[in-house]
């Protein structure tokens, strides 16, 4: 029996593009500013531009051709269908398995005369070139086994077509709102680079800038991060003052005369008047200063003050750590400073607190140089009030008496809700007893009141006489 016998032969031809391709890249130094407000800074741009030439779209295909002859090698007649089992195509060691035959799925039939194509596709990593091999593997008269047969051609150079980018280009920048820059033309691998200031305020937030290639319309961003900080005043206000008082002491008696038989008794009637005057004195403002730094970089404040606006200014002694200044303030640090003033009286107003921030302008390095100062407040009132801290002086005293007999000693004052310790105005005490009197006590009876203030132990008398 003859077995089948095919012929194989093959097409293959290769097709490429050459790109010209143009990458923008751009970036900046540094991309984040921190500053206080009246702060600038200068950053630094840089804009990268690559010429590359770029083989794509590499593809290699072509058409596998299998034909069952009707005239064997031998020159006999065939006879046989044969049965393709299966096709196979490599190219550089690599197997195509984008394959399509027009007979349909393998297997399939040829009878003899008949023949069929099968078109193939590849892509290959690089423009390889060299021999393609196919091999159609056809079933033995078996029915099991296959014999193969193969056809072969070789690519050896593809067919190129110029694509891509132009030669030459120009770049525009674009400078978020500020503007923008044109460069170029640039025909070559090209690196540039320009410097812009931030002014923290009018610039704070992300600022975005974009450069890109005219005739392509790559483009690439770069972003910078403007932080505005500032420095945060605040005060307390405490007030006080001194309250000192003036005493008078007056002893009287009724009747102040008795005439009696003996074996007689009459009381007398003493009353003791105490009046207190409180005058107001030695008015003081004072309270605390805190400056405070939110931000993460460090703050040079000079001149921390303090100023009471009463009618006229008044200016504070103010005390801080380190002495009369620059004060440097670390990151998310303070500084705490006391102040006092004495006022002329309880005339109520407002108190300012000032600290002044060295601003600077840095360059691109981040080397400062000192600029301007930005002033920092804040405002409370000042109020001579229930909440003011009282120095009582001599607010209280104690009185004594030597009447004897049943009228009372040592009496502690104030006594009576009149005689209110914190009362600035006048006060009046009073106090009143009896004395009784017999012919045991004939002749002048001298009562001697005596008042002793508490502070500075000031001492007041009066006295008053019965005659018996």
């Amino acid at each position: 029996a003859i077995q089948p016998f095919v012929q194989i032969s093959k097409t293959i031809e290769g097709t490429l593009e050459d790109s010209v391709n143009w990458d923008i890249t751009k970036s900046v130094t540094p991309d984040t500013l921190n500053l206080f407000t009246g702060d600038s800074a200068a950053v630094k741009y840089t804009i990268d531009l690559n010429k590359s030439n770029t083989l794509g779209n590499i593809s290699v295909s072509g058409v596998i051709t299998i034909l069952n002859p009707d005239v064997l090698p031998d020159g006999e007649s065939n006879q046989a269908v044969a049965t393709v089992d299966s096709v196979r195509d490599v190219f550089d060691g690599n197997n195509i398995t984008n394959i399509s035959c027009l007979a349909g799925a393998t297997p399939f039939d040829l009878s003899p005369g008949s023949s069929t194509t099968c078109s193939y596709s590849y892509v290959p990593g690089s423009a390889i070139t060299g021999e393609n091999i196919a091999t159609a593997w056809v079933l033995n008269r078996d029915g099991i086994t296959t014999a193969p047969f193969v056809g072969s051609a070789t690519l050896s150079a593809y067919d190129t077509t110029g694509t891509g980018e132009d030669e030459i280009v120009n770049v525009s920048d674009l400078l978020d709102a500020a503007g923008q820059l044109d460069f170029g033309p640039f025909d070559s691998d090209s690196s540039f680079v320009y410097t812009r200031t931030f002014e923290c305020g009018d610039d704070s937030g992300d600022r975005q800038n974009i450069a890109s290639i005219d005739e392509t319309n790559d483009a690439d961003t770069a972003s910078v991060r403007v932080n505005c900080y500032d420095l945060v005043v605040e005060k307390t206000v405490d007030t006080e003052k001194i309250r000192a008082y003036s005493w008078t002491l007056d002893k009287s008696v009724d009747p102040d005369s008795l005439n009696l038989f003996q074996g007689d008794s009459a009381a007398s009637e003493f009353t003791i008047d105490i009046t207190r005057t409180g005058v107001d004195s030695g008015f003081v403002a004072s309270g605390t200063i805190k400056v405070k730094n939110p931000s993460p970089i460090s703050a040079e404040v000079f001149g921390v003050g303090d100023t009471l606006s009463l009618g006229g200014d008044v200016y504070a002694i103010v005390t801080c750590p380190g002495g009369s200044g620059p004060y440097t303030i670390a990151a998310a640090d303070s500084l705490e400073c006391t102040y006092t003033a004495d006022v002329a009286d309880a005339t109520s107003g407002t108190n300012t607190a000032t600290a002044n921030n060295q601003n600077f302008s840095y360059d691109t390095t981040g080397t400062g140089t000192k600029t301007g100062l930005t002033p920092y407040t804040d405002t409370e009132s000042v109020v001579f009030n229930g909440g003011t801290t009282i120095a009582y002086v001599d607010s209280s005293a104690t009185l004594d008496d030597d009447n004897g007999g049943d009228a009372p000693s040592g009496l502690g004052l104030p006594n009576t809700t009149d005689c209110d310790p914190e009362a600035a105005d006048v006060t009046t005490c009073q106090v009143v007893y009896e004395e009784l009197y017999s012919c045991t006590e004939e002749g002048s009876n001298r009562n001697l009141a005596t008042l002793t203030t508490d502070s500075t132990s000031t001492v007041l008398t009066d006295s008053a006489f019965v005659e018996v």
